[in-house]
């Protein structure tokens, strides 16, 4: 009997349904579901957002390395260069910011 954690798992989270609108409760607290983005000091706001479905991080050279997915209110799921549905999720929500290279707004 193998005992060892998989190393690898096979989970694909699909949704073909729209995104469920935000309950009642949800709409009365004006932190349900919000992303803050703060610089290196807790108190250095940058960005706020209820809206937020992917945040995508890109290396020193532009690439695009990790992305972190809302899959729904309670779930988020991360993908990083180097997952087995790597390509698959770049394909299906990845934003294409090449548009900085040619003097697009940041």
């Amino acid at each position: 009997m193998n005992k060892k954690m998989p190393i690898v798992r096979d989970v694909v989270v699909k949704s073909n349904a729209e995104d469920k609108p935000m309950t009642e409760a949800e709409e009365d607290n004006p932190l349900s579901n919000l992303m803050t983005i703060t610089g290196f000091d807790k108190d250095d706001v940058i960005f706020r957002t209820r809206s937020a479905k992917v945040l995508q991080w890109r290396d020193a050279d532009g690439e695009l390395m990790a992305m972190l997915i809302r899959i729904n209110s309670k779930l988020w799921g991360l993908c990083m260069r180097g997952d087995d549905d790597w390509d698959q999720m770049v394909a299906q929500v990845a934003h294409d910011d090449t548009d900085l290279l040619k003097g697009g707004k940041e």
